[in-house]
C-alpha cells in the first residue's frame, strides 16, 4: 500500500508540474489513485487485514484512543485481579499452618471443590 501511495503521489507531483488543468484526465485518475490507495493503507493499519478488505464489526470504525482506552481497562482490571490473588495466596501461605488446615479440613473442601464449581 506504501509504494501503491508514493507511486500516486509522484503521478500527481508530475501533473502538478506539468501545469495539467485541474479538471484533465490524467488529474482525476491520479487522485482517483492516491484516494484509493491511502483508503486500503488506512484499512491495513487500522483492522490488521490485507489490502483492499472492507473493515468488519465495529470495533474497527472506532478511534484509536477509544481502542486503547478500552485496552487500558482491561489490563487494569486483569492487574488488580493478579495482586488481589497473590495478596489472598500470600496471606494464607504466611498465616495458615498444617495444624490449623487439619482442624478446618471442611473449609479447606469447600475451597478446593468451590472453585473447581466456578470453572
Amino acid at each position: 500500500a506504501q509504494a501503491v501511495l508514493a507511486q500516486a503521489a509522484h503521478v500527481v507531483d508530475h501533473l502538478l508540474r506539468a501545469q495539467q488543468p485541474p479538471g484533465g484526465a490524467l488529474a482525476v485518475v491520479a487522485a482517483s489513485m492516491a484516494l484509493e490507495a491511502q483508503q486500503r493503507a488506512a484499512a491495513d493499519v487500522e483492522t490488521g487485514v490485507g489490502a483492499g478488505a472492507q473493515p468488519k464489526g465495529l470495533v474497527s470504525v472506532m478511534p484509536a484512543y477509544v481502542r486503547r482506552g478500552f485496552i487500558r481497562k482491561v489490563y487494569s482490571i486483569l492487574c488488580v485481579q493478579l495482586a488481589l490473588t497473590v495478596a489472598i495466596g500470600a496471606a494464607f501461605v504466611r498465616y495458615t499452618t498444617p495444624a490449623w488446615v487439619a482442624k478446618n479440613i471442611a473449609l479447606f473442601y469447600v475451597a478446593s471443590f468451590g472453585s473447581l464449581a466456578m470453572v
